[in-house]
């Protein structure tokens, strides 16, 4: 019996399903430009976005499940230098998101606006 290559249905808006062989395609691809420059923060996101369906279904599941969650799905926050006050991300306490991005930029001498735009 052969196998369709039907494209799966979009997950959010701006998704554009791939096909499997596709999917095998870039993953590959992108693992191969990921492990010989591990900097190239598109690699790696495209690698994610090739292997990690079911994660990203479970993580948006469980982001629906919630109040916070469903409010995160609605207004997709931007996380950058202009919407965070890094001095009072300190005082938060360990358990919250603000206390554990805090410890994140010390403990990697990470700076949000490296970050390339999110497409």
């Amino acid at each position: 019996m052969r196998r369709s290559l039907s494209l799966a249905v979009p997950l959010y808006p701006g998704h554009q399903p791939t096909s499997a062989p596709t999917k095998g395609f870039i993953a590959l691809f992108s693992a191969f430009k990921a492990l010989h420059n591990p900097h190239r923060a598109d690699a790696v996101a495209a690698l994610g976005e090739a292997t990690g369906r079911r994660a990203l279904g479970r993580l948006r599941d469980q982001l629906r499940a919630s109040p916070s969650g469903r409010r995160i799905l609605d207004e997709r926050p931007v996380i950058d230098r202009a919407s965070i006050a890094e001095a009072q991300l300190d005082l938060l306490g360990p358990e919250t998101f603000g206390g554990c991005y805090a410890r994140y930029l010390e403990q990697h001498s990470f700076d949000p606006e490296e970050r390339d735009r999110v497409r």
